[in-house]
């Protein structure tokens, strides 16, 4: 490594874009724990290759280097097997994810298809149902007013009959006294009384 001020600067700038990002890759994983945490576990390594890294590149003796190597070369190690780790449960939680996404699109297409074919029948049945309800009102309107008709044929003989019985008793009692008129006007004096 070079020990140029702007080199040294450049590394100062990616070392704690490095940070940054890794502080907001935690705060991105809050909808997984378990990776979350293996992240946050991570996190001192990160720092401790990135600080490794700025010791070798400040380092006076290649002594300081090599032991900065060392350090740089153990933490490496361990960093991107964590990381890589990491990945691999983010590449599986993806899968996951995007199979439930398509579970969730097959069931909407489903339910979808299922109204598209089952819309006309319902709308038939609704159809039906309209028209069933429209018959039976219309049968209950001409029962009443059949009902209305027989009282009133009813009342009609009624009164028919009760004309009838008025009648025969009226005329009758007319005949007797047309019967008794005739006598007395054409017979006997006696007849008369």
């Amino acid at each position: 490594l070079a020990r140029n001020p702007k080199d040294l600067q450049r590394l100062n700038a990616r070392s704690e874009s490095a940070r940054w990002r890794a502080r907001n890759l935690v705060t991105l994983l809050q909808d997984a724990p378990t990776e979350a945490a293996m992240l946050r576990a991570s996190l001192p390594m990160i720092n401790g290759r990135l600080e490794a890294l700025a010791r070798m590149a400040n380092a006076n003796s290649s002594e300081e280097q090599n032991a900065a190597r060392a350090d740089l070369a153990k933490l490496a190690d361990s960093v991107d097997a964590k990381l890589e780790s990491l990945r691999s449960e983010e590449g599986q939680m993806l899968a996951e994810r995007l199979d439930a996404a398509d579970n969730n699109l097959l069931q909407a297409f489903a339910l979808a298809l299922a109204g598209v074919i089952f819309a006309p029948a319902f709308g038939i049945a609704g159809i039906w149902l309209l028209r069933h309800e429209r018959d039976t009102r219309q049968l209950r309107e001409m029962q009443n007013e059949m009902m209305h008709v027989q009282r009133l044929a009813v009342m009609g003989e009624t009164a028919a009959m009760l004309a009838h019985d008025v009648s025969h008793p009226l005329t009758a009692a007319n005949n007797y006294l047309g019967a008794l008129r005739r006598l007395a006007s054409n017979g006997n004096p006696e007849d008369r009384e």
